[in-house]
């Protein structure tokens, strides 16, 4: 399946780095490209929109790659600090409480009112043995 779509920004592309991608069946109302979404165990960002009952595609690792994020008003994301999914809104956030998942570090600073901020993304952290 081809890579692209509305708001999904890979950073990272094939053979030049670390890029990761699982294949599921969109559920109901079906995925648009930029949406974090939960496959099994792992946490990722859908490339390219899939209707319900379709095939989609989950990358759960990239070195690189543009997340929604949530809008950064007093403070900023910084580079090396980890960033977590929140699973209740589907954007990243630096804060971590019951409702978010460990998914990696940011590689590039943001700026306040940034709705998106790239990160290191591994969507395995949250596995624990």
């Amino acid at each position: 399946m081809p890579l692209g779509g509305n708001d999904f920004r890979l950073r990272t592309a094939p053979g030049e780095g670390i890029y990761a991608p699982i294949t599921f069946t969109a559920g109901e109302g079906g995925v648009e490209a930029g949406d974090m979404v939960n496959v099994g165990d792992v946490y990722g960002i859908v490339p390219k929109d899939a209707d319900s009952g379709n095939d989609a595609v989950c990358i759960y690792r990239a070195e690189r790659v543009m997340v929604p994020c949530a809008t950064a008003t007093t403070s900023l994301f910084t580079v090396g600090e980890k960033v977590y999914l929140d699973t209740d809104t589907g954007l990243v956030t630096d804060t971590t409480n019951s409702n978010t998942v460990l998914i990696g570090i940011v590689t590039a600073a943001s700026s306040v009112g940034d709705t998106q901020v790239e990160i290191d993304l591994d969507g395995t952290l949250n596995i624990v043995a």
